[in-house]
């Protein structure tokens, strides 16, 4: 009869166990980046769309300045004669008299050159170098144009010619400063930023809770198999819920049998 060869003895790992990141906290996390992720894309959608609404409302108050200007120049009638207008520096300097632009725009009557501003504190756009060197091709052409100043920014440029009292060189200038107007989006970005901050830290909070209150279970299963020696399999384990840990309390009690 052969000798068998001896079972090798169970050797105990005296070592502690290795700390580790509980699964508590890898879940937290897991929602924290699923959240940041969501949020980053929604702030990119958000600045996109800001972004496309300020250049539809600088188009929208671009052309309703025109669109006012045409109308007074068809039907408008000069207080002081109450006939048509017969001289475009007239026209210009009424319809510039009783017309209020927006906050970044500035109204020129531009005769040979900015003749009649109404703009406010950004009147001085109108004497802005940049400007004044792109208006009088446009207004030959009847075109729209954008250049970039030093001093506003980029500008849209809209000019309506008109023709009256034989100059083809007048018209009405709608210089809009739209830099100005999209810095506003950073602004709604930045809104979002700190509502979006907010509103992480507070999932994050409940994440942690919830995921707390879900192992909680597994934490009781884990306690109660420690109390299970080798010597000592009577004990049994909790069985409470009626769910995935609960299965696998009720197989680890049957194995114990």
């Amino acid at each position: 009869m052969s000798d068998l060869p001896a079972a090798a003895e169970p050797v105990d790992d005296a070592r502690p166990p290795r700390p580790g990141v509980s699964v508590r906290t890898r879940i937290t996390a897991a929602v924290a980046a699923l959240v940041i992720c969501a949020q980053l894309g929604t702030g990119a959608l958000i600045y996109v769309v800001e972004s496309r609404r300020i250049d539809q409302a600088v188009r929208s108050s671009v052309d309703q300045e025109l669109s006012e200007f045409v109308a007074f120049h068809s039907t408008g009638l000069d207080p002081e004669t109450g006939e048509p207008f017969t001289s475009s520096q007239r026209l210009l300097r009424v319809f510039l008299e009783r017309n209020l632009p927006g906050a970044h725009e500035v109204l020129v009557g531009w005769v040979s050159g900015p003749k009649y501003v109404a703009g406010g504190a950004r009147g001085a756009l109108a004497s802005d170098p940049v400007l004044t060197e792109a208006v009088p091709e446009l207004v030959a052409s009847g075109t729209t144009g954008r250049v970039v100043s030093p001093t506003y920014g980029d500008i849209l440029i809209e000019v309506q010619p008109i023709s009256v009292g034989g100059r083809q060189e007048d018209a009405l200038v709608v210089a809009v400063g739209h830099t100005e107007y999209r810095a506003m989006a950073p602004a709604v970005i930045r809104t979002y930023t700190v509502v979006a901050l907010l509103s992480l830290g507070f999932i994050v909070v409940v994440a942690s809770r919830v995921a707390g209150s879900l192992l909680r279970p597994i934490r009781g299963l884990n306690e109660a198999a420690r109390r299970i020696s080798a010597t000592d399999l009577s004990a049994r384990l909790p069985v409470q819920g009626n769910d995935d840990i609960t299965a696998l309390t009720v197989t680890t009690n049957d194995m114990l049998e």
